[in-house]
Order: structure tokens, then sequence, then C-alpha cells
């Protein structure tokens, strides 16, 4: 009866039941703030810019930071931090493409190895296992690309295909592969090195299906965006269409200011 119904200054009713109640909440609002976990802190901490890596040798290497752009919605993979859900005692966040063009660390996702490689030189090849983890801006510990096959409480919210997210439990669901987008140029592709800022399939191994963002909008915490999904899309031809075709997006090295050819005189030569 007396929950809400007088101040905590007010000795009347359970007024101590108050008070404690008041003093918790704002113990637990502080300790939040401390750790990040407000709403404002988390979207502040998604939107802050980030490096993408250069692509020197115009390949993709271990380590490297990228941005995922879809060629169907125009849309680069994002993450949302706000849509949270707990499964088998693990968090997922959700994951759409978004039409942002500048590197946020919710969108720049690190590649790193899933399994050890022989004679490993640092680049990453067609077949190569690997995962995609949030940048460290983002969470701190990194959050890993995820998905499994399609159940009662696991299914995309628009398309019911595999539901796309991030965990930060790393597993054979969390494990993806580069194949070339031409499926009659993938066998021998197999082991070549996956050129930056190329069109490229993403194909999740525990399922086999490809990842992708048809044009079905959604509505994110930051706003509008597309659907991401696992599902392979195919014409008739057999071949992925646009709605599985990704780009690794890194960075283009700056090209040197060509010098000026004087004269001694000062004239040009």
């Amino acid at each position: 009866m007396a929950a809400g119904a007088y101040s905590s200054r007010v000795l009347i009713g359970n007024w101590s039941e108050d008070l404690e109640l008041e003093q918790t909440k704002l113990r637990e609002f502080l300790d939040r703030k401390e750790r990040g976990g407000l709403a404002l802190d988390r979207s502040r901490a998604a939107a802050r810019q980030v490096a993408l890596s250069v692509a020197d040798d115009g390949c993709l290497h271990v380590g490297d930071n990228c941005m995922l752009l879809n060629e169907c919605t125009s849309g680069f993979l994002s993450v949302d931090t706000a849509d949270s859900v707990s499964a088998a005692g693990t968090k997922h966040f959700g994951v759409a493409t978004a039409l942002s063009e500048t590197p946020a660390a919710r969108s720049v996702f690190v590649i790193t190895r899933a399994e050890e490689v022989y004679d490993d030189d640092g680049r990453i090849r067609y077949g190569d296992k690997i995962r995609f983890g949030t940048h460290e801006a983002l969470s701190g510990k990194p959050l890993f690309l995820h998905s499994q096959l399609v159940s009662t409480t696991s299914y995309a919210k628009k398309t019911r295909f595999q539901e796309l997210s991030v965990t930060p439990k790393g597993s054979w669901a969390t494990v993806w592969e580069f194949v070339h987008f031409d499926p009659l140029l993938r066998f021998e592709a197999e082991g070549r090195v996956v050129p930056a800022n190329g069109r490229v399939v993403l194909r999740h191994c525990a399922t086999n299906a490809a990842l992708a963002s048809p044009a079905v909008p959604v509505v994110t915490s930051f706003g509008a965006a597309f659907e991401a999904c696992v599902h392979t899309y195919l014409n008739a031809h057999k071949a992925e269409t646009a709605e599985n075709h990704w780009i690794a997006v890194l960075a283009v090295p700056e090209e040197p200011e060509p010098e000026s050819q004087l004269a001694p005189g000062g004239n040009w030569l």
C-alpha cells in the first residue's frame, strides 16, 4: 500500500522499505553508469568513429579492421547493442545493415582466425576459417558474428531465415569463410588471397548458408536499416544474387604527391 504513495521524507507507512528501495535504485544506476551500461553510454560508444585498416598490398589480413558492405542494400553491417536477447545463458545482440558510411565502433569488424594455418603469412585466403569480432571501442571484449539453424526461438524477425547476431562466446557457430562470388571460379580460387574492397560471398561454416541482407526495412535504435540474416539467395543459374554479395571495405592507401621538378634556375624541366 505504501510503495510510491509517500515520499521517503514522510515517516508514514513502510517508510523504511521505501527509503531502502530508492537507495538500491540509486546504487544500481551509479553502478551501471560506472560500467558504461547506460543506454546513452552504449549509444555513444557504438557511434564512436574508429579507423579502418589500410589495404597496402590490396589483400585482407588477420587483424584488419574492415566494414562489410552489402551490394543489395548498399548498407554496412552494423551492431545494435540495444537489441539484445539471452539464449542458453549467453547474450546476443542484433545486427542489420545501415546506410551510414562513417566507420564507427558498431560497424567495424576485426578479422581473426578460427583455426591455425600452416606457414601463416597473415593474409586471408578463400576457404580460411575466420571470425568477425566487433571493435574493442564497442564493448571492450569482442562480440562475434553468430548464426544457427532456424528454430522456434531463433529466426530472423522479418524474413524468418536464420537469425544473425553477435555474441561474446566463440564457437563453431561463429566461424565463417570467404568464397569467390562466381561459382564457376570458386574451385580454382580456393587457397588464393582474398582481395580487399572486392566482391565476395561469406559462408557460415556451421550451416553452409551465406550471409545476406535483403531489401527488407527494419527499425533499430539508430534509425532505419535493412535486415541481415543468413540465407543463400540463388538465381536461375544457381549463383548467389546481390543479397549475398559483400565487400570487405578497407581504407585505400594515399598516393604520394608528385615531386616538383624544377631546374636550378627555377624553370620547369
